[in-house]
């Protein structure tokens, strides 16, 4: 990581974390905001480790990937 730079995950629902708001990455550096990003969940994981799913509902598959 970059000197002085830091990356920071908030809420932004008014309420923090799980109330009815999304959670961004937020980028500073030397105090200052920088960026803010959407936070993408599965972002440290391949597709490989998320595997995958299969539904069957009335004799017929829904495959997701």
């Amino acid at each position: 990581m970059k000197k002085g730079f830091n990356s920071h995950i908030k809420g932004l629902a008014l309420t923090s974390f799980c109330h009815g708001g999304g959670a961004a990455r937020v980028d500073t550096k030397d105090g200052k905001i920088l960026r803010i990003r959407p936070l993408h969940y599965d972002e440290a994981y391949t597709a490989a480790e998320i595997g995958q799913w299969k539904v069957t509902a009335r004799g017929k598959h829904s495959n997701r990937s």
